[in-house]
Order: structure tokens, then sequence, then C-alpha cells
């Protein structure tokens, strides 16, 4: 009895689908115009974190002093930023280091 319900059913959805062949095949597409753009979204949202966390990663800052500030003041402003959570790395480099590294970097211009 039950196995020839399932077949009922099936043999009327099978007949149904052939006679109403535009709709069936209207249905179908709109399916896989939905499911590409839930797909497409789901992808783009995975992209998107991956380069939002990788830029996250890569952030860099640059400080740069007066020129009348001493190597004190240096130091302290360096160890209150290297307090912060949100700071992985400090690196101070003196006037006279930087003066040497711009002028070899730009000993061609």
């Amino acid at each position: 009895m039950f196995a020839t319900n399932i077949k009922r059913v099936l043999k009327g959805g099978f007949l149904n689908f052939w006679r109403n062949g535009v709709v069936s095949l209207s249905s179908i597409l709109v399916m896989v115009i939905a499911l590409f753009i839930i797909g497409s979204g789901i992808l783009i949202s995975a992209f998107l974190n991956a380069t939002v966390e990788d830029l996250q990663k890569k952030v860099d800052v640059n400080v740069y002093l007066l020129a009348d500030a001493t190597e004190a003041e240096a130091i302290t402003l360096q160890k209150s930023i290297e307090v912060l959570p949100e700071v992985s790395f400090v690196e101070y480099v003196p006037k006279e280091q930087v003066l040497l590294d711009f002028r070899a970097r730009h000993e061609n211009d």
C-alpha cells in the first residue's frame, strides 16, 4: 500500500513536470539563480573577511618627532606606545640613522 502511494505520487509529479515544461524550467531557472546569488554572497564574504584579516596584520605606522625633541622624550614615548595592547612592535630609530638611510636610498635621485 505504502509503495503504491509513493509510486503514484512520483508518477503524478513527473507527469505534471512533463506537461508544464515552461513553468518547470522557469522554476528551476529561478532556483539556480537564487542559489548562485547566495553562493556568490558567501564566497565574497569569506574573501573579504580574509582580506580584512590580512590588512589588519599589515598596518604600519611611522611617528616622526620634532627636531628639538630629546632622546629621553623619544624613549618615554616609545615605552608608552609599547604598552598599548594593539601594538606588536615598536622600533626607535635615531634621526642620524634616518638621515643616513634616506641618503643611501636616494643617492641616485
